[in-house]
């Protein structure tokens, strides 16, 4: 599989390239970002990291950024001249789709108001803002062409697949790369990559490459991994349908039937992700009266632990005759995440918010540790000093009003895998 895919849509140039998004040389980068452009995870922290700190100290004079918004900045140390943030992350009621058919328009309308001829863009709000590939592409793919196809002269529009650990193939995004094809089906393809035709004397038949048994198996396990997301997806929305009947048969039968696609997920994973040198430590803060939601997450951590990405910790741990406070200290001051597992409970603790969150924010701020908010329950988040960070699970709802409190944990698993990766990722 190519590793560019390259569309003519009338005088434009409408492009897919499987990189990082950082070495491009077009005059505009869009990064998906937070309504506090904290810049913080995936592809807007590689930008911020190659940009340097100059573009952070300018996004700040644009916060809070609106739900939709797209803010412009210059592009710091990159070969860019600017950078569009797109507001992908922050409150508001508009649906993912939305949100990335916008944000798409709005730059082009901005590049082309600015007088700029070429731009490249990430997958839309596919990275911590957990938007759906297929959704990502559909909208995506729908306004550019229908843009361009209107644009009054050309533009050069790139839209780069992030490649983290520079191990993964186009495959790995199959669904974005299907239902872009989709999209834009009937544009002509352009030939990428084309070798002069040979000469007679060499025109002998060469056989071709075959894959590896590895390849081929890791290209089974991609592929399956794609048809459990849409039956997750699928057996999710059933489950939303049924509301807090949570007695109803059926919902037990659907609740079944989604662990048992977390379990085969779990195994595909195993298989074709690539594992960090050594584990990510995480140190989980919390309330003694959430002890019981702690556990659960936990159970459900145990699947990163158990595949050597993570080494969790939190004060239960401490053995007899240690000093409690000292151990505390010593793992706080040295995990690369801390988890705070939010509650009216752990606002109201001494401990857990004027020392523990205290200094986890210290860190944070000081690019040391990586802070992740999981709201566990309820409780007014306005004016609190984590606030502003993204906080897990989707949407910050707390875990107790999901319909299925697994689905919930998934969600967390979910959200500190992918912080996972951006961490060792450079490794």
């Amino acid at each position: 599989m190519q590793k560019k895919r390259t569309y003519r849509v009338g005088d434009s140039t409408l492009s897919l390239v499987f990189g990082d998004i950082t070495t491009s040389t077009a005059d505009v980068l869009v990064s998906s970002d937070d309504s506090d452009l904290s810049m913080g995870g995936g592809v807007s922290a590689a930008i911020r990291r190659a940009a340097g700190q100059s573009i952070m100290i300018e996004a700040e004079k644009n916060v809070p950024a609106k739900l939709g918004d797209v803010v412009v900045t210059s592009a710091g140390s990159l070969k860019a001249r600017h950078v569009f943030h797109a507001i992908t992350i922050g409150e508001g009621e508009v649906s993912d789709g939305d949100i990335v058919a916008n944000a798409t328009r709005r730059c082009l309308k901005l590049l082309d108001a600015l007088g700029l001829s070429s731009i490249a863009f990430p997958t839309i709000g596919a990275g911590v803002a957990r938007f759906s590939y297929e959704d990502v592409a559909t909208n995506m793919a729908q306004v550019i062409v229908s843009e361009l196809r209107q644009a009054s002269r050309p533009f050069l529009i790139t839209i780069y697949l992030f490649d983290r650990f520079g191990e993964m193939e186009p495959l790995d995004y199959i669904k974005f790369f299907e239902e872009f094809a989709a999209r834009t089906h009937g544009l002509t393809e352009e030939p990428t990559g084309r070798s002069p035709a040979p000469r007679p004397a060499d025109r002998r038949a060469r056989p071709s490459k075959q894959p590896t048994p590895k390849a081929e198996k890791r290209t089974g396990a991609l592929t399956e991994l794609a048809e459990l997301d849409r039956e997750r997806q699928a057996l999710e929305d059933r489950l939303a349908r049924f509301g807090r009947a949570l007695r109803d048969p059926n919902v037990t039968a659907i609740v079944e039937q989604l662990n048992d696609i977390q379990q085969r997920r779990i195994a595909l994973l195993s298989a074709v992700t690539p594992r960090p040198s050594s584990a990510v430590s995480v140190f989980v803060s919390y309330a003694h009266e959430d002890e019981a939601l702690q556990k659960q997450l936990r159970k459900h951590l145990s699947v990163l632990e158990k595949q050597g990405l993570i080494a969790s910790w939190h004060d239960r741990m401490i053995g007899a005759g240690t000093e409690w406070e000292g151990a505390i200290d010593s793992h706080l001051n040295s995990a690369r995440v801390i988890l705070l597992l939010v509650s009216p409970d752990f606002i109201a603790s001494p401990y857990c918010y004027d020392v523990e969150m205290a200094r986890a924010l210290e860190r944070h701020e000081k690019r040391d540790a990586l802070v992740i908010p999981a709201i566990l329950r309820a409780v007014h988040l306005k004016g609190t000093p984590f606030a502003k960070l993204q906080a897990l699970p989707k949407d910050a709802k707390p875990i107790v009003t999901w319909n299925d409190p697994d689905t919930a944990f998934v969600d967390v698993t979910d959200g500190l895998y992918s912080a996972i990766q951006d961490i060792v990722g450079p490794a």
